[in-house]
């Protein structure tokens, strides 16, 4: 559990959690099958580095759909939103 109000919401039918804290919005997401809260606004393209991840050597499934990179700004997080973020690791 977060440290602010949170509220049940429902978007589609589903469930999720929209939290509010001081001076701005927090995302619960799930990234790599972990819970993640995030500050809210940020595309794909930001979280990716926001979390440090090199953008040349991922792969980015949003809500069990691959994205192109060239799609990364387009798509806001929302909350509940489902991240699998693979990275590629060479060998022999």
């Amino acid at each position: 559990m977060c440290n602010c109000n949170c509220a049940r919401h429902y978007r589609s039918g589903a469930c999720f959690f929209y939290c509010k804290k001081k001076g701005g919005t927090t995302l619960r997401l799930t990234v790599n099958g972990k819970e993640l809260l995030v500050a809210a606004g940020p595309n794909i393209a930001e979280f990716v580095v926001n979390q440090g991840f090199n953008p040349n050597i991922i792969v980015v499934e949003y809500n069990q759909k691959i994205v192109k990179k060239e799609d990364w700004q387009a798509i806001v997080l929302q909350p509940e939103d489902c991240l699998e973020v693979v990275t590629f690791v060479g060998g022999g």
